[in-house]
C-alpha cells in the first residue's frame, strides 16, 4: 500500500498507440487506493525544423484513467513528451542533430510542466491531442500486428482494402458509403481484418526459407538507408572535430 500523501507517476512509452502490455499489467496489480496519480507518456516525435511534431497517444490515457478511477485513484495529469522517434517501419533513422534538438526540447517540456503540475496541482496536457488520439484509437489493433508484417505485404492488403471497398460501395451497400467518414472507418475496418488474417498467413509462410527470404526483402527495415544509423561512426566524427590535446 502507497502513503495516502504519496502521487503516484507512472511514465511509459507508448506501443501500438497505447500503454503496452506489460504497464497494463503493472496498474491492472496495483492495489486500491485514493492517492493521485500523474500518467505520462513517450511517445514518437518528429522534427520539422526546430518544431517537434507531436505523437500519437491513442487509446493509453482513456483506457487507463479508467482503470484508476475504477481502483479509486485519482488522475491529477495525463502528459505526454514526443521523444525521438524509432518507428521504422514507416520512417527511416533519425539523424543525430535531430535526436538532439528533441532531446533539448523535452528538457525544457519537463521542466515546464512539473513546474506546472506542482504549482495548479494538475496539468492535463494531453486533451490537446484528443482530436487525434480519438481518430487514431480505431487502428490501434491494426498497428500492432501491422509492424510485424513486411512493407509489401502492407501495400498488397491496403490495394486489397480499397478493392473492397468499391465493390462493397457500388454493388452491397450502395446508399451507406455516401459519408467520406464511413468510407475511411470501412477501409480501417477491411484494413484491420485482412491483418488478422495474413497476420497468421506470413508467419506459417516463414517457416520456409525462400519464402522468408522473400518477405525479409520486400521489408524496408531491411535496407541500410531505412534502418539504424551507426551510432559508432557518429561517435567516431565527432571525436575527430575535437581539438588535439598539446
Amino acid at each position: 500500500m502507497f502513503d495516502i500523501e504519496t502521487t503516484i507517476v507512472i511514465v511509459s512509452p507508448i506501443h501500438g498507440f497505447s500503454y503496452p502490455k506489460i504497464t497494463f499489467d503493472f496498474i491492472k496489480k496495483l492495489p486500491k487506493g485514493n492517492n493521485q496519480v500523474v500518467l505520462m507518456a513517450t511517445r514518437a516525435g518528429m522534427r520539422i525544423v526546430d518544431y517537434v511534431t507531436p505523437g500519437l497517444t491513442g487509446i493509453a490515457f482513456f483506457v487507463f484513467n479508467i482503470l484508476l478511477k475504477s481502483k479509486g485513484y485519482r488522475v491529477i495529469g495525463q502528459i505526454p513528451f514526443d521523444m525521438p522517434s524509432n518507428w521504422f517501419f514507416l520512417h527511416p533513422a533519425l539523424s543525430q542533430k535531430t535526436v538532439e534538438i528533441i532531446f533539448e526540447k523535452n528538457h525544457f517540456r519537463v521542466k515546464k510542466h512539473t513546474d506546472k503540475l506542482f504549482s495548479t496541482s494538475q496539468n492535463f496536457l494531453s486533451r490537446k491531442d484528443v482530436l487525434q488520439d480519438i481518430l487514431i484509437s480505431p487502428v490501434s489493433l491494426g498497428y500492432s500486428l501491422a509492424i510485424e508484417l513486411a512493407h509489401g505485404l502492407i501495400l498488397i492488403l491496403s490495394i486489397l482494402s480499397s478493392f473492397s471497398l468499391s465493390y462493397l460501395s457500388r454493388f452491397v451497400f450502395a446508399d451507406f458509403f455516401h459519408s467520406a467518414v464511413v468510407k475511411i472507418m470501412i477501409f480501417t475496418i477491411l484494413l484491420i481484418v485482412f491483418l488478422l488474417v495474413f497476420y497468421r498467413v506470413q508467419h506459417i509462410l516463414l517457416q520456409n526459407k525462400y519464402l522468408e527470404k522473400l518477405i525479409i526483402f520486400t521489408s524496408l527495415t531491411h535496407y541500410k538507408v531505412w534502418s539504424k544509423r551507426n551510432p559508432k561512426k557518429y561517435m567516431e566524427k565527432e571525436k575527430e572535430k575535437m581539438p588535439t590535446p598539446v
